[in-house]
């Protein structure tokens, strides 16, 4: 999950939802509602941003921020590898994993 930073960029804007950004006051307020009914429906107001809306569910919110511009440039990139390890060492037609122990 991405935070849009437009909202923060945009005084008028950030003013007038500066309430919807915080997860647990709005969970609060709709006791029926789950956490992923949350964060779906603050991806539809346009507050949190998803690399990957139609795939993989993101298993971390860590307040990132990002605008939509720079979304639809990490978009662009194909032949994403998951959960290979770590990033050890790049070149310029290489890069090298650690591997993981699970």
């Amino acid at each position: 999950w991405f935070l849009n930073r437009e909202l923060f960029l945009n005084p008028t804007t950030f003013a007038l939802r500066q309430q919807s950004l915080f997860l647990p006051k709005k969970l609060l307020k709709e006791e029926k509602s789950s956490l992923r009914e949350s964060f779906l429906e603050q991806e539809k107001d346009g507050i949190l941003l998803r690399l990957d809306p139609k795939g993989i569910w993101p298993e971390k919110y860590s307040c990132a921020t990002i605008t939509f511009d720079e979304l639809k440039l990490l978009q662009s990139i194909r032949g994403i590898v998951r959960r290979r390890g770590h990033v050890k060492h790049i070149t310029n037609t290489h890069i090298l994993m650690t591997t993981t122990s699970t």
